[in-house]
């Protein structure tokens, strides 16, 4: 095996091994809990709209884990970042119940300008393969850079901003 490979594989089994006592450690863990919370929510339109962004930024990743190559593993590990982004702001920021972050914590700075930035650097350091006339995972990565830069503003200027001292002027 490779050394990323092996490098890899101890860093999945660190996560899982992290992530069990933490399971454990909530007195209610339910995994309707968390399937309920990863639908669409149907409260009011900014919450929809701002999910269908999320699985939609989701889903483009999901695809150009296909179109990247093996051999830049940065940009899988880049990619998978933009994924578990995406899901963390869907699943904790917010006004619901389950959310650890509001809307104007630092947290959800960060996921936003990540989801808009991590896309767009994805595309620019995409290499092709020798043979391939041209590399097929910049197109979905510029998609989803896009979108991300779409709900980071909206979400500044619906959720974010206070809007209420623009009316003095």
């Amino acid at each position: 095996m490779y050394r990323n490979q092996i490098l890899m594989i101890i860093l999945v089994m660190f996560i899982m091994m992290s992530a069990v006592p933490v399971a454990h450690a909530q007195e209610s863990f339910d995994v309707n809990d968390i399937i309920s919370a990863l639908g669409p929510r149907t409260d009011n339109t900014t919450d929809l709209m701002f999910d269908i962004f999320l699985y939609s930024i989701f889903f483009l990743c999901m695809i150009n884990m296909a179109f990247i190559s093996d051999k830049q593993q940065l940009l899988v590990i880049m990619n998978f970042g933009v994924m578990i982004m995406a899901l963390v702001s869907k699943l904790m920021v917010g006004t619901h119940a389950a959310a650890r972050l509001g809307p104007n914590d630092f947290g959800t700075l960060i996921l936003n300008v990540g989801l808009m930035v991590l896309p767009l650097s994805i595309a620019g350091m995409a290499r092709k393969d020798k043979g391939q006339k041209s590399n097929h995972a910049v197109i979905p990565a510029v998609i989803a850079g896009f979108l991300g830069a779409a709900y980071f503003f909206l979400f500044w200027v619906i959720e974010m901003a206070d809007l209420s001292e623009l009316s003095q002027f």
